[in-house]
């Protein structure tokens, strides 16, 4: 059993994303993972399936910081404004390989953002992930 139907990887690196799903498939964390490449295809991703495909809207966006056409802040942005006409709202997990603790801490204070990872993902990561989730 799947911890979560459908989960959002934006990050432009397709190696990451590539590890992301296959560690996402073998540690039942989703039974759908979907991956866009920057902000802006996550943007359209979000709006498509809240009009479209609401059933199929994930629970969880893992979202990278620094990507080309939109960045993870500008998509941040966005759907921390966007989001509140949602019925069902994803929450957002910011993916990144910045030790920055400013970048941490500005990300944390989007309501929206509920953790940041530090690059890579591993299992144990998912699997507190998905405790946390299941207690809300």
């Amino acid at each position: 059993m799947n911890y979560f139907q459908h989960i959002l990887v934006v990050d432009d690196d397709v190696i990451t994303i590539f590890i992301v799903e296959k560690m996402a498939k073998l540690a039942f964390f989703s039974k759908h993972t979907y991956a866009v490449f920057n902000g802006l295809q996550a943007k359209e991703f979000i709006i498509d399936r809240a009009l479209y495909f609401p059933h199929e809207m994930p629970e969880i966006i893992l979202l990278d910081l620094q990507m080309g056409v939109m960045t993870g802040w500008e998509f941040l942005d966005w759907y921390n404004a966007w989001q509140t006409d949602l019925k069902e709202k994803p929450v957002v997990y910011i993916f990144s390989s910045s030790l920055n603790f400013e970048d941490e801490k500005r990300a944390l204070a989007y309501p929206v953002v509920v953790d940041f990872i530090i690059k890579p993902l591993t299992k144990e990561v998912m699997q507190r992930i998905a405790m946390e989730r299941k207690k809300i």
